[in-house]
């Protein structure tokens, strides 16, 4: 079986395809795969049985082909996706960016509160020079 790349129509075995995947986005519950030829990116829905890919439309992935891989499974995981073809699997790691849904986003601030503001200096209180 033959998995293509749908921008250069190269043809991958599943191990050159799944070896080449990365990134999963639990929160989308998309894997990232790039072309080991042509380097295009994809974002990748892993059914059992298929491969479903698009692109995020409205917040949602829409999944505009399907490729049928018979015999594939998934196993969901905290930190990680396994695609399982026959007695292979393949683990894809997820990726620790933060708020894409995978772990809640804590927001650091980019200022220290040095307490109420200090109108001395060389601007008056309605920020004109003085």
């Amino acid at each position: 079986m033959l998995i293509p790349c749908l921008a250069c129509d190269s043809r991958f075995r599943p191990d050159e395809f799944f070896g080449a995947c990365h990134d999963y986005n639990r929160g989308r519950d998309l894997v990232a795969w790039t072309c080991p030829r042509c380097g295009n990116r994809d974002d990748v829905r892993i059914f059992p049985g298929e491969l479903g890919f698009g692109y995020v439309r409205r917040g949602r992935y829409d999944v505009q082909d399907r490729i049928r891989v018979p015999g594939m499974r998934r196993r969901r995981h905290e930190l990680r996706l396994d695609i399982c073809l026959d007695e292979h699997v393949w683990r894809v790691r997820a990726r620790d960016l933060p708020g894409d849904g995978s772990r809640p986003f804590r927001r650091t601030p980019f200022y220290e509160d040095t307490g109420p503001f200090d109108q001395t200096g060389p601007f008056d209180a309605a920020g004109a020079r003085g």
